[in-house]
């Protein structure tokens, strides 16, 4: 539960700053990672993407209740 906070709460953070280009600012974080090796942020930034992309089909909160 613990990293699907972590991963809400960057989400959120991206969507503040870059509002509806947050996912494709995230996907391109996971890209630039990518390039320079960095396997970890890579891994991270694809799953922040992959909680924007949620979030834009999922009612306005964070999901409860699930383990992680």
């Amino acid at each position: 539960m613990r990293r699907r906070h972590h991963l809400w709460a960057v989400a959120g953070l991206l969507v503040g700053r870059y509002g509806r280009a947050a996912p494709a600012q995230a996907e391109a974080n996971a890209r630039q990672a990518e390039r320079e090796g960095d396997g970890d942020a890579h891994a991270i930034w694809n799953d922040v993407a992959g909680t924007l992309h949620a979030r834009r089909r999922a009612p306005s909160h964070a999901p409860r209740g699930e383990a992680d």
